[in-house]
Parts: C-alpha cells; structure tokens; sequence
C-alpha cells in the first residue's frame, strides 16, 4: 500500500518537475527573443554588431574586423549571421533566436547525457533544473551559457557529446571509427576557437582518465582499455596544437606562489560562493553541494576498491565536473590570472548531477523528499527569473535607449563614443543607428577591440553631420579635441547622463 502510494507520488512530482522545466527553459527563451536588450552591455553587443558583420561580408573571420580572444566557428553569432536575413535584417530578434536554439540543444544533450549515466526522467529533468537554479538571475554564468551572448555555450556542447562518447568507448570497451572522426573534429573547431574547451572538456577528461588509469594499476596491476586512454590523450594534445598554430591569442599569466592563499582567500573564496549561492534558498543551495561533496568523495572511494569495472564505468564521467572546477580553482590561486566568476561556472553542474546521484542512494520517501525540495528550489528561482528578465526589462528607460531614440528621430544615423557605450547604444537600437568605439575621445582614433575598420574614415565617407555621444567622465577629454581641432557644433543635447554633441562633419579617423 505504502509502495503504491510512494509511486504515484514520485510520478506527480516527475511530472510536477517536467512543468517547471518546460516553463524555465520558456522564461529564457522569452528573455532571449523578446528582451534580448534588457541586460545589455558592450560584450554582449559586439557579439551581435559581429554577427551581422559576418553576414554583410559573406564569411566567418571579416580580416577588417579587431577580434577579441576568439575565433567563431560554432557560436551564437555565426548561427545569427545564418537566422539575420530570414528576420527582415532584425539583428537583436536573430541573435535571441540563436540563443534560444544554443540553449535547447546545449540542455538537450545534457539530458541525453544523464539519461546515457542511467538517470531516471524525474532525476534527469532535476538536475537540469538545478543548473538553473543555481545562477543568479543575469548573472556572468547565465550570459556564458544561457543569455545574450553565450560565449561558453559551444564548449558545454561539446563536452557533452565528448562524455556520452567517453561512456559509450566505457560501456563497450572500444572506440569506432565515427566515434573518433566526430571527436577530432571537435577538438580542431574548438582549439580555433580558444583554450576554454581544453579547459571546461579535455584537461578534466584527460584528468579523470589518468585517475581511471591508476586505479587500474594499483587495483590488477595492468591499464584498463588503454585505447581509451590514447584517444583522450591525443584529443587534449589537439586542441592544444590547434590553438597555438591558428595563432588565437591566449594570455600566459606569471606564478602567484607567494600571495597565493592571500588570492585565495581574497578574491577566489568569495568568487565561488557568488557563483554557488544567489541569495535564493541558501540552505537549499548548501545542501546540494554537501550531497555533492559526500557523492564525489564516496564515488572516489569507491572506484579505488570496487573490481566491478562494467558497473562503475559511468562513474569516471562524473568525475569531470568538480576535476574542472578545481583545476581553475588551482589555475586562478597559484598564477596571476584575474579571478572571475565565469571560470568556476562548472561548479554548478558538478553540484548538479553530484546531488542527484548522491540522492539515488536514498530511500524511496528520501528520493521523494530530494524531488520535493528541488521543485521548491527550482519554483522560487523560476519567479525570480521572470521578474528579472521579463517584468523588470527597463531597458527601453535607460540613457542608451534615449541617445538611441533622439538620433534616430533627428535623422542622424551615424556617430561614436569610447566602447564601454558605443555598441551598446547601436544594439539598443536593433543596429538602426550606427555608434562606433573609439580609443578616447581626445585624438578620435578608431577602437582597435570589437571593431572594424571600416566604421571610420578614410574607409567611410566623412561627410555629413556626425554625433558624438560624450558621458560625464569623458567630458575632460572631449573639451581637449574641443580645443585641438575646433570643429564646428551644429547643435547640442543632453540625455541623461550623456551629452550629444552634432558636428558638421566626421572628425574621427581610424588612425592619425
């Protein structure tokens, strides 16, 4: 009677948790379609002004266009640039619906992942919730993954096919020839595109599989499918090789040995307690993790002793999640590499399926209270989100949204400001008005960083009544070009915190 009961419960709240997450992942989709401007900033819009870029030109590397750290092969911006025409030429609905797409199969792949470890509906769809949950709401992890810009989104999805790949050589205890052909090409896109692959996908695989490794020497002393072993080796080798000769620029921090446990606790410490804890729930989200640490610590345990390899392969996958975490965690204390919030991004997913997978070890009533608890978690993080995203989008109230309104309305279509507001105004207004980055607005020289060169004169006319959008911390240095090159002033406005200066004609240059 009591088991009867006990099913159609867990059924409801699988159900129950299927709703919620049908929902979030529609609350983000929203935010990404129809509030693609609400957390708008300058990252963010050179991505768009870059997607359109790769559209006009008819390639994926415009060589006029100053990149930043990446290359694109497989991003939100090159799915843009292909969605661009088909939207009427709308950039900010194109680059919302490529977000929205990036998302559904980043968690798609996620969720066929968890089903391949075993996972059940109901445990597969909670963890994909608490990766929600977790992140606060227009936060630095949502924008690498889940909004806007999703920088990391391609390296998740990679890792993803890489671990259902890694369980499946496991589980059959051999590579096949697709397996293998798919992968390389994989580790080449992504070593073009940057070393956050090699470090979110193959250092931690190729940790995990060096640990698999050992345990097999010390356990029987022989390796365990070494092919395997091979393949996540070369895999890692290739994406490094890949990197250093597309020539991507990848900065090499100093050693930090000194000051490291200053750093740590400084700096580090509060960085992965902002990414852990939101504010929302917090005993919730403490509890999550101390499942997680006791899972991880007891999956170690136990794949040192147990000589049941068929059994525990699914294990060594998991592994992949904290190794990450603690190889940046190592990477960020002991060199001088800033500290952010993004690089502990993989914390939330070794909480993720850590906690669930602890919870498989618990009683039916136990299994039910963990659903209970999660759909909680996750209702409560779904209502912030909303609100957030969708009811609090002030973003057409902000300075941006009003020096992009008064341009537009006075017939100016083109002008400049530093980079901080430059693409951010012309993305707040769907790339109707043109407000190119310059390096200061002393001398006007065009930005060399998420620009292009042909924004700016000599390669554009300069004829033609320009503005130039100048903050109040700018202003010193707009009165010195004032001074030094006595330009003619058509007119004035203020807008907020913004002073719109309409000059004759364009003064900038790309270089003086």
């Amino acid at each position: 009677m009591k088991s009867g009961i006990m099913k159609h419960l867990n059924r409801i709240i699988c159900i129950v948790l299927l709703i919620v997450l049908a929902i979030m992942i529609g609350v983000f989709i929203d935010a990404n379609v129809n509030h693609y401007t609400a957390g708008m900033q300058s990252d963010i819009a050179s991505e768009a002004l870059f997607s359109a870029l790769m559209y006009e030109r008819g390639t994926y590397r415009p060589d006029t266009w100053y990149m930043s750290s990446a290359i694109h092969l497989i991003t939100v911006p090159n799915l843009s640039a292909l969605i661009y025409p088909l939207t009427g030429f709308n950039l900010n609905l194109s680059m919302g619906i490529a977000c929205s797409i990036m998302l559904c199969i980043m968690f798609a792949l996620m969720y066929l992942y968890l089903r391949d470890m075993d996972f059940s509906v109901a445990e597969s769809t909670a963890a994909v919730l608490i990766v929600f949950s977790i992140t606060k709401a227009q936060s630095e992890l949502q924008v690498m993954t889940m909004l806007y810009a999703m920088d990391y989104v391609s390296h998740f999805i990679t890792l993803f096919i890489i671990l259902l790949l890694y369980n499946r050589a496991l589980r059959n205890g051999r590579l096949r020839i697709w397996m293998v052909l798919l992968s390389f090409v994989l580790a080449i896109i992504n070593g073009i595109q940057g070393m956050h692959a090699c470090l979110f996908c193959y250092l931690p695989l190729l940790a995990a599989e060096f640990l698999r490794q050992v345990t097999s020497l010390i356990r029987e002393r022989k390796t365990d499918n070494p092919a395997v072993s091979v393949w996540v080796f070369v895999l890692t080798v290739t994406t490094l090789l890949t990197n250093k000769l597309s020539g991507v620029y990848n900065p090499s921090p100093s050693r930090n040995i000194r000051h490291a446990f200053e750093k740590l606790v400084n700096e580090v410490i509060p960085s992965v307690k902002r990414v852990m804890f939101s504010g929302r729930l917090t005993a919730v989200a403490a509890l999550l993790l101390v499942m997680a640490v006791v899972f991880y610590v007891l999956a170690i345990v136990r794949l040192i002793r147990s000589t049941d390899r068929e059994k525990d392969h699914n294990l060594w996958s998991t592994l992949v999640f904290p190794v990450d975490f603690f190889i940046c965690l190592f990477m960020t204390t002991f060199t001088t590499s800033q500290v952010a919030d993004r690089y502990y991004i993989m914390l939330i997913y070794a909480v993720a399926v850590g906690a669930v997978m602890m919870s498989r070890s618990f009683p039916d009533w136990g299994r039910s209270a963990f659903g209970i608890i999660v759909l909680i978690y996750s209702a409560v993080s779904l209502l912030s989100f909303y609100q957030t995203l969708i009811v609090d989008d002030d973003s057409q109230e902000t300075p941006a949204y009003s020096v992009y309104k008064w341009m537009r309305d006075n017939g100016y279509e083109y002008g400049y400001s530093t980079f901080e507001h430059a693409n951010y105004i012309t993305v707040m207004g769907n790339n109707t008005v043109k407000v190119r980055c310059v390096n200061n607005m002393r001398d006007m020289e065009g930005s060399k960083w998420l620009s292009d060169t042909q924004w700016y004169p000599p390669y554009k006319d300069a004829s033609g009544e320009t503005c130039y959008i100048v903050s109040q911390y700018m202003q010193d240095d707009f009165d010195v070009f004032l001074a030094e090159y006595d330009p003619v002033i058509v007119r004035t406005e203020n807008l907020g915190y913004y002073t719109v200066y309409v000059l004759d004609h364009d003064y900038t240059v790309w270089e003086r």
